[in-house]
């Protein structure tokens, strides 16, 4: 959306040994991603929002939202 468009995230990975962080930061306002960290069967056919539980439940060991929730901490042991 044209109203986006000049909007920067900022990504920083750090690895200490099999342990990797990522940590994502956008310039949005922010959001409740409570409701959104498991599946939620009445959102299935949503636009958005199941890449919030997939991620949570498939990709990392912890996802973290902070602050006003546009800033996210994901932790994953890389065995």
């Amino acid at each position: 959306m044209p109203e986006y468009a000049t909007r920067k995230v900022q990504v920083q990975f750090t690895q200490t040994g099999r342990r990797l962080e990522v940590m994502i930061t956008d310039e949005g306002r922010g959001f409740d991603p409570r409701p959104f960290m498991e599946i939620e069967p009445s959102r299935a056919a949503h636009s958005s929002g199941r890449g919030i539980a997939k991620a949570n439940m498939l990709s990392f060991d912890t996802l973290t939202y902070l602050g006003k929730g546009n800033h996210v901490q994901a932790i994953t042991d890389i065995g």
